[in-house]
């Protein structure tokens, strides 16, 4: 069973404001935003997703924070999620990229995807502020071939988000043949009732929902 419809972005690249129009066409009644709708459509990548590991190794479960590790077990982590019915929606920051020749997901597991892709001048300056680093630092991040990350603060670590370049991530879920939509943010702020019409054709020729 296909369990996982990812909303997949770089970070600082709109993915957030992407869950509050998917939760408010599909969990609200009258089509209208509430924060805690958001709650609709949570990171995949955490610990809660990764518990059953320490049912097979306990040495990996201890060390889930190293993603050698880690990616060794995600797609069994798709596999075993709790969708509460035929799928759910995930956020996620993370690259579809092969680790040791493990990937982060593949079609048996997707539902379906949309990206969302923003100028990465646009992403270098608000991540720079967002996460309190120098521009200089930022495009560093975005440019390294093996950046890393983790939604939390390095005190609390939580599973590792394997977030590469900037274009070598758009190109990572690009190639995943699933049914997809790739949106850009520039559009979706400048032609915003447009973009959320595309939104919802997509589930309607794709999946034959029909969206309220």
């Amino acid at each position: 069973m296909k369990k996982c419809f990812w909303i997949s972005a770089y970070k600082k690249s709109g993915n957030t404001w992407m869950r509050a129009i998917i939760s408010s066409l599909f969990f609200s009644k009258i089509g209208k935003f509430d924060f805690s709708l958001l709650k609709k459509i949570n990171y995949f990548d955490s610990f809660k997703a990764y518990q059953f590991v320490k049912s097979i190794n306990k040495n990996d479960f201890h060390n889930l924070t190293n993603i050698n590790i880690s990616y060794k077990y995600s797609i069994e982590a798709q596999k075993r999620a709790n969708v509460g019915g035929d799928f759910a929606f995930f956020k996620t920051h993370s690259s579809n990229l092969l680790i040791k020749n493990n990937s982060y997901t593949n079609e048996e597991n997707t539902r379906g995807l949309i990206y969302i892709v923003r100028d990465p001048r646009d992403v270098c300056i608000s991540y720079s502020k967002f996460f309190g680093v120098s521009l200089d630092e930022s495009i560093s991040i975005m440019t390294n071939i093996n950046s890393i990350s983790f939604l939390y603060s390095q005190k609390v670590k939580d599973i590792p988000i394997f977030e590469s370049r900037w274009d070598t991530h758009y190109l990572s879920w690009k190639k995943l043949k699933v049914p997809k939509l790739i949106i850009k943010f520039e559009d979706l702020v400048n032609q915003t009732e447009e973009n959320i019409r595309k939104i919802i054709n997509f589930f309607e020729e794709n999946y034959n929902f029909i969206v309220n």
